[in-house]
C-alpha cells in the first residue's frame, strides 16, 4: 500500500485505530494525516516504534510527524519519541526526539528537551498572518 492514499476503513480494520480527523474535526477521508499520535499500555515499545514507521513510509512522507507513547504502569514509566520522515529520501522515518517520564517518585522526573511540534508539519501548511477585525 507503498504512497497509495489510505481509506478510514482501511485504516481502521488494518491498524486497530480510532480513526482521524481534519484540522476542522472532520473525518480524514482518502487522505493521509499530517501528525500521527500512537500510544499504548498493553503493545511494546518496539512495536509503537514499528507503527510510527509504517505511518512514514507508507504515505511516502506524506505523514509529516508521529509522536509515539509508551506507558509501563507497573513501572510508573512513559516513554516518549518522535518520528518525521528523512529527508531525502521523504518516505524514510527517522527517529528525532526522546523523553522519558519517571512518575515513581514524589515528583516526576523528565528527561530531555520539551516536544516541539513545528506548525507546519501538524497543519500541513505554513502559519498565516492573524486577520485583524476592526
Amino acid at each position: 500500500m507503498r504512497n497509495a492514499i489510505p481509506t478510514n476503513d482501511y485504516l481502521l480494520r488494518h491498524n486497530n485505530i480510532d480513526g482521524f480527523l481534519c484540522c476542522d474535526g472532520s473525518p480524514a477521508l482518502n487522505s493521509w494525516p499530517h501528525l500521527m499520535i500512537e500510544a499504548a499500555v498493553s503493545q511494546s515499545l518496539p512495536r509503537l516504534q514499528a507503527a510510527a514507521k509504517w505511518w512514514i513510509e507508507c504515505s511516502g512522507g506524506a505523514v509529516n510527524a508521529v509522536i509515539i507513547a509508551h506507558i509501563n504502569v507497573a513501572s510508573k514509566f512513559i516513554q516518549v519519541q518522535k518520528y518525521t520522515p528523512q529527508a531525502p529520501p521523504r518516505d524514510l522515518a527517522r527517529q528525532v526526539w526522546e523523553t522519558s517520564i519517571d512518575c515513581s517518585a514524589i515528583s516526576p522526573i523528565v528527561t530531555q528537551a520539551p516536544l516541539i511540534l513545528e506548525f507546519c508539519k501538524v497543519f500541513g501548511r505554513a502559519p498565516q498572518t492573524p486577520i485583524k477585525i476592526p
